[in-house]
């Protein structure tokens, strides 16, 4: 099959992959500094593709319209990753046409059968690929992290994930009741440190490199020689605005007299769960405002921020739009979320952990977007078309803890082992990436056998 590789997480992955039998690589797009690329992936997104691979294809101008209909909403939010105020939207639909043309060149050119995906597409070039393969009927192959650090899903598309299937049940993963709660724990740990650790490492960066830049800067905005809204004033604003609305746990508790309680922490964004799994709520608001139609004046709807978003997406018309809702209350980000999940009768989220941590705590969650636990007895997937009536049943449907601990037991054990984000061998013992390398080779052979054939 001729491949196409996106991502792959090192040179020994990339390296067995290159050997394997089934699997005839002919295009490799990665940021790896010690093993060949045809394509960056810092490059294309900074600087566009290549002008040697634009060509310019009459069927594909056909067929452009639709393809730019269906998909440049959810490009253009994947795309702003880079950074905000950087394209205006014209220019991000000519990034669009570009990616779609030289793509589609690519793909012809290379004779491409199979994409593998190391990652859930989700930084606009990828998802415009992604959209291609479906087109030209290329079989795809993308993988997603589970809450297990050395273990991740291997599916066929997006929407497959979390799907069940006692044939997919893999040998290689062993999970029981009572290591649910340990995962749980390890993992809201390990994210944690991780977050705080990268925000600390950019911080850091941004002040050695711009330090001089920033003086200068703002002498010449004090003098009013010039107007800059930078980022440390886009940030200001930020927790200003979000000081004013956030409340204590106290006053949230005083809210609650004969009222229940709907949780919703928010994701950190720009992040994969939403601007991927998300679909229409990347728009987290939207999901908060179906929240608050629902609630009416028998719930309240209680939003945690993360404590780890900056600015972005949180300009001051995020909170303007939040203060139309009177049943919603922002509680104080520093407070643990564990405590605010103890007093909430119900929780939500677009695919966040704490839907996972709900069911652990044999709570039931909403969810809004494509979890992997969405199938899960005590999860309700809510879309646009799901009624008042629907989430009241669902509410007051019992709540079957053995079989809740079944389903997540289930989907887990279709995860395979091998690490994607190496970020995470941090707190593997004995990491051998000779091994891991070794993994994925046996892994994709038998994905590909076993659905492929």
């Amino acid at each position: 099959m001729n491949t196409l590789i996106i991502g792959a997480p090192d040179s020994h992955v990339t390296k067995k992959l290159l050997n394997n039998k089934l699997l005839n690589v002919q295009f490799l797009i990665n940021n790896l500094k010690d093993f060949h690329q045809d394509i960056n992936i810092e490059e294309i997104i900074k600087y566009h593709l290549d002008e040697s691979y634009f060509y310019f294809s009459e069927k594909d101008q056909k067929n452009y319209q639709n393809f730019f209909e269906k998909n440049f909403n959810t490009f253009s939010f994947q795309f702003m990753r880079r950074g905000s105020k950087t394209l205006d939207i014209y220019e991000l639909r000519n990034f669009f046409a570009c990616y779609y043309y030289g793509f589609s060149n690519i793909l012809k050119q290379k004779k491409i059968d199979l994409m593998i995906f190391f990652s859930f597409p989700h930084l606009g070039y990828d998802f415009i690929l992604y959209q291609l393969a479906k087109i030209y009927n290329i079989k795809t192959i993308l993988m997603y992290p589970t809450i297990i650090p050395n273990k991740h899903f291997m599916v066929k598309s997006i929407e497959d994930l979390g799907s069940f299937d006692e044939k997919r049940i893999n040998n290689q993963v062993f999970v029981n009741p009572k290591s649910l709660h340990k995962m749980r724990d390890k993992y809201v740990l390990e994210q944690k440190d991780s977050l705080a650790a990268r925000i600390k490492k950019f911080q850091r960066i941004k002040i050695d490199r711009q330090i001089f830049k920033k003086l200068i800067l703002k002498l010449l905005i004090k003098l009013k020689i010039i107007y800059r809204d930078d980022i440390n004033n886009q940030l200001k604003r930020y927790k200003n605005n979000l000081k004013k609305v956030e409340k204590s746990f106290e006053e949230i508790q005083s809210k609650t007299k004969s009222k229940k309680i709907i949780y919703i922490p928010l994701h950190r964004q720009p992040e994969l769960t939403t601007s991927v799994l998300g679909g229409h709520y990347e728009d987290q608001l939207l999901a908060i405002e179906r929240l608050s139609a629902f609630s009416k004046d028998e719930w309240i709807v209680v939003v945690k921020e993360n404590p780890f978003q900056t600015s972005f997406q949180r300009d001051s018309f995020f909170f303007k739009r939040i203060k139309y809702l009177k049943n919603v209350f922002l509680i104080d980000n520093k407070i643990n979320s564990k405590k605010v999940l103890d007093i909430s009768d119900l929780t939500a989220t677009v695919g966040g952990t704490i839907g996972f941590e709900s069911l652990i705590e044999n709570k039931k969650t909403l969810v809004f977007g494509n979890a992997w636990f969405k199938n899960c007895h005590g999860v309700l997937r809510v879309n646009d078309k799901t009624t008042d009536n629907e989430i009241n049943n669902f509410i007051n449907s019992k709540f079957d803890k053995n079989r809740s601990e079944k389903d997540l037991i289930n989907i887990l054990s279709t995860s395979y082992s091998g690490v994607i984000e190496l970020k995470r061998t941090e707190r593997l013992k004995d990491f051998d990436p000779i091994i891991n390398a070794d993994l994925f080779d046996k892994n994709i052979n038998k994905f590909i056998k076993d659905n492929f054939n």
